[in-house]
């Protein structure tokens, strides 16, 4: 994917979002324990800002998120500041500088990469609450699952935020091309993008294996192998 189809994404998402938080802030999301929609819109809208900040600015170092408005205010500053975030990312060149959070170029690429897969699961989550969730575009789940695999994960358990898994995974979209395979081996966690016979496999659409690996157990992949080593696959944040 490039610029424009991530940020085409991005826009189409972020209206999505609005769209259902409207239906209601006081309800309970369930793929976010412990939050109501209107905490889910407060945290999406730091994001969205904190993110345009730092790319905006050319930051070289972590900002602190801003704080979101009481919920009265809260749709009105969450649309304005998802505008702002498109408006940014449009008019910054990917290899403008820009730091980030992850072992990943620190230019404005890699927002324009996370934003759009930031907003597509929280999008979802929204919807979700409202029963009304709608597919993640494939094309997009497809690349949110490759950062997921190849470059969150890998770095969480290389700084001991995740212990090392045992065994390995394979990853198998069913419909688009899409294989991802994991094991340890002496410098960590390495994936490799390609179709091989592994311990455990997780199978199915892009839309459903993206909400997979990032925690929201749908039930609608199908689990090959040692089910008993997922446990220590555990991708998402």
């Amino acid at each position: 994917m490039d610029a424009v189809d991530y940020l085409r994404n991005l826009e189409a998402d972020a209206h999505a979002l609005a769209g259902a938080a409207g239906r209601g802030l006081d309800v309970p999301v369930p793929s976010c324990p412990d939050w109501k929609v209107a905490d889910l819109v407060g945290h999406i809208g730091s994001v969205h800002r904190w993110a345009a900040g730092i790319v905006r600015d050319q930051a070289t170092e972590r900002r602190s998120f801003p704080e979101p408005p009481p919920e009265s205010e809260l749709l009105d500053w969450y649309e304005e500041g998802a505008r702002q975030l498109l408006d940014t990312l449009r008019a910054t060149p990917p290899d403008a500088p820009a730091w980030n959070f992850a072992r990943a170029p620190r230019v404005a690429a890699f927002w324009q990469r996370r934003q759009p897969l930031e907003t597509a699961i929280h999008r979802w989550d929204a919807q979700n609450a409202h029963g009304i969730a709608e597919p993640i575009d494939a094309a997009l789940a497809a690349d949110g699952i490759d950062e997921m695999v190849a470059l969150f994960f890998p770095a969480m358990v290389a700084s001991g935020r995740k212990p090392a898994p045992s065994g390995s995974l394979h990853i198998h979209l069913t419909d688009r091309p899409g294989e991802w395979s994991l094991r340890v081996e002496d410098d960590g966690v390495v994936v490799r993008r390609e179709h091989s016979k592994d311990d455990v496999a997780v199978r199915g659409p892009a839309h459903e294996v993206f909400l997979y690996v990032w925690g929201r157990q749908t039930g609608n992949v199908e689990i090959l192998g040692d089910e008993g080593l997922l446990g220590a696959w555990e991708l998402g944040f």
